[in-house]
């Protein structure tokens, strides 16, 4: 909701209203009716089960919030995926510090916390930017 609303210059509400008004945001009653076999997408092909399976993705792609410590811990990584995430990521501010969104798979998150634990275990700063740095990771993870 929020993106389009930033996308057409519009506010989040006008934009649920119209979604609404439009029958856009109602769950069917028969959600196996979405499911069936014989379904087809948006553009009328055929989805079998390899595509559904394909859907499940065992790597997704989320957005966590680095903390601005363990971003800058992060910058002088070997790793090549880890610093292409964080070079495309976005710098929030926040407070008197900062935060990088980086959009990523779960598996360069994961390797961003393993890179970050022993260097940041020094000082109180370090080790609570890694927690929480750790705990965001670990949410997006686990199933909701």
């Amino acid at each position: 909701m929020k993106a389009l609303a930033r996308q057409h210059g519009i506010a989040p509400k006008t934009v649920r209203r119209v979604l609404d008004a439009a029958g856009a945001r109602e769950v069917p009653a028969d959600l196996a009716s979405l499911l069936d076999s014989d379904a087809t997408t948006s553009r009328g092909h055929d989805v079998t089960d390899g595509d559904q399976e394909q859907a499940a993705d065992p790597d997704p792609v989320v957005g966590v919030d680095v903390p601005g410590l363990v971003a800058e811990h992060l910058v002088d990584v070997a790793d090549d995926a880890v610093c292409q995430a964080l070079d495309a990521g976005q710098t929030i501010r926040r407070g008197q510090g900062y935060s990088v969104r980086v959009t990523a798979p779960v598996s360069v998150h994961v390797a961003m916390v393993e890179h970050s634990a022993a260097g940041l275990m020094q000082s109180p700063a370090g080790r609570k930017a890694h927690r929480i740095h750790s705990d965001r990771v670990t949410a997006t993870r686990t199933p909701a």
